[in-house]
């Protein structure tokens, strides 16, 4: 059986329900083949959830009740401005590929246990944000992040088992850096846990008549979670991927138990080397302190290591 979608119509998500839904169709059939054309597909799935069309309107109505978010997402507008200005790309774009390793990723994956309250997207920021400021010299950058897109906008709408496109793009201001390490994870996070309903509303940053490739920042990220096998194929693509206005792409996923880190960037394989090699550094620093000091709520002081770049 061969299974064709547009991207534009399924979103990554999209395609874990439809493997879900056919794996529980076929146990169903292999158990119950006599009742193959006498019982629905929703007496064995389920009810059916809330479609794209109804999850439109509710967010049109949503974006127009969202006052409160405005003023936070013309800040982001603003930044994002001032962020880009600090880019100066003079390459055309060269992808990069690292495998962390098993130890590392279990590791990285572990650290939401070790009282921090940590995500695994924060530890990524962290040294995402500490690696752009060391090899660019860019401060406060402002990068390009999506969501599954499937937030609570409203009540009696769900979109958690429905096919379609919903994936997010947002803009994230991310905050200055620190030599401290847990400093700067601090900061990331609060920035992450300010930002309203996973993203929803950045939409409206776009909704008007000006080109909306001034607002999007040069710098795209995406931790896709974890497959058993790699589904770049129709999961890295955002829904502004046509617009040519990334200078860097890093996409992160987890295959088999190890981190795969891609890096696609305008800038010469000098500086994808340098970048690519301190954010591996970084994160193999998190590995140690999860490790050797997962009781305390605190980072030594690594960066003076990089104090020859």
């Amino acid at each position: 059986m061969h299974i064709m979608c547009h991207h534009l119509n399924t979103d990554g998500v999209s395609w874990r329900i439809v493997g879900e839904d056919m794996a529980e169709l076929y146990k169903f059939l292999l158990h119950h083949r006599d009742q193959m054309y006498s019982i629905s597909a929703e007496k064995v799935l389920g009810s059916k959830g809330t479609s794209c069309r109804q999850w439109v309107n509710a967010l049109n109505k949503y974006l127009l009740q969202a006052d409160d978010e405005k003023s936070y997402w013309q800040a982001i507008k603003q930044a994002t401005l001032e962020s880009n200005r600090q880019f100066v790309t003079y390459d055309e774009k060269k992808m990069r590929q690292k495998n962390l390793g098993d130890e590392l990723t279990s590791r990285l994956m572990e650290a939401s246990h070790h009282g921090l309250e940590t995500r695994i997207d924060d530890i990524l920021l962290t040294a995402l944000d500490t690696a752009l400021d060391k090899v660019f010299d860019v401060k406060n950058c402002c990068i390009m992040m999506e969501s599954h897109g499937r937030n609570k906008i409203a009540d009696g709408i769900d979109v958690s088992r429905t096919m379609g496109w919903f994936a997010n793009p947002y803009p994230v201001q991310l905050p200055k850096t620190d030599e401290d390490l847990q400093i700067t994870l601090k900061n990331v996070k609060k920035t992450l846990r300010e930002i309203p309903n996973g993203g929803t509303g950045a939409c409206m940053l776009f909704s008007d008549d000006e080109k909306i490739e001034r607002y999007i920042p040069k710098v795209y990220f995406n931790y896709q979670g974890e497959f058993e096998q790699k589904l770049e194929e129709y999961n890295s693509v955002t829904a502004i991927d046509f617009l040519p206005v990334y200078d860097m792409e890093i996409y992160g996923h987890i295959s088999n138990n190890n981190f795969i880190l891609t890096v696609s960037a305008r800038y010469s394989e000098e500086k994808i080397g340098d970048f690519m090699r301190i954010l591996s550094w970084l994160l193999m620093m998190f590995r140690f302190y999860f490790r050797v000091l997962c009781k305390k709520a605190y980072l030594t002081r690594f960066l003076f290591l990089f104090d020859f770049f």
